[in-house]
C-alpha cells in the first residue's frame, strides 16, 4: 500500500488500528516499521520519478482519525457497497481527500457504520485491469 499510494502521488499516508490491525504496541517496534515504511516510499518515489514523498503520520486509532478527518471527500472503499468509486463525482479538484483502505481482515461492521456517521461515502473498488486468459 506504501509503494503504490507513492507511486499514485498521495501527500500524507495515516496508519490506522482498526480491530482487525495486526499491531504491536512496543515503540521501538513501532519506529522500526515507520522507517520501514519510509525506505519503501523512497525507493517507490524514485522508481516513479516523484519530486515529493508522502508524510507517513504516527499511527493512530480509527475512531480518532474519523471524528479529527477534515477532508473535503470522504470515502471508505467496502467491498459490500453498491456504489463503484469510478462512478464518484469528486466536489471540486484539489480539495483534500482521504480514502479509508481496511486492513488485511477488513473494516468490522461497526467501523464502517462509524465512518458512514461521520460523512465517509462507502464505494466499491473495481478492478482496474481485467486480462482475459482465454486464448484459442
Amino acid at each position: 500500500l506504501i509503494q503504490k499510494t507513492t507511486e499514485l502521488g498521495v501527500s500524507r499516508i495515516q496508519p490506522l488500528i482498526t480491530k482487525n490491525s495486526i499491531y504491536n504496541t512496543n515503540k521501538k517496534s513501532f519506529h522500526n516499521k515507520l522507517e520501514h515504511w519510509r525506505k519503501i516510499s523512497i525507493n517507490a518515489a524514485e522508481q516513479s520519478e516523484r519530486i515529493y514523498l508522502p508524510e507517513i503520520q504516527e499511527i493512530k486509532d480509527l475512531e480518532t482519525y474519523l471524528k479529527g478527518c477534515n477532508s473535503s471527500n470522504k470515502l471508505v472503499l467496502d467491498t459490500k457497497s453498491d456504489h463503484m468509486i469510478s462512478e464518484y463525482k469528486f466536489s471540486q479538484k484539489n480539495l483534500s481527500t482521504s480514502i479509508l483502505v481496511g486492513p488485511e481482515g477488513d473494516f468490522t461492521e461497526d467501523e464502517y457504520k462509524a465512518a458512514k456517521n461521520l460523512n465517509f461515502l462507502s464505494l466499491h473498488h473495481q478492478p482496474i485491469l481485467e486480462l482475459n486468459l482465454d486464448q484459442e
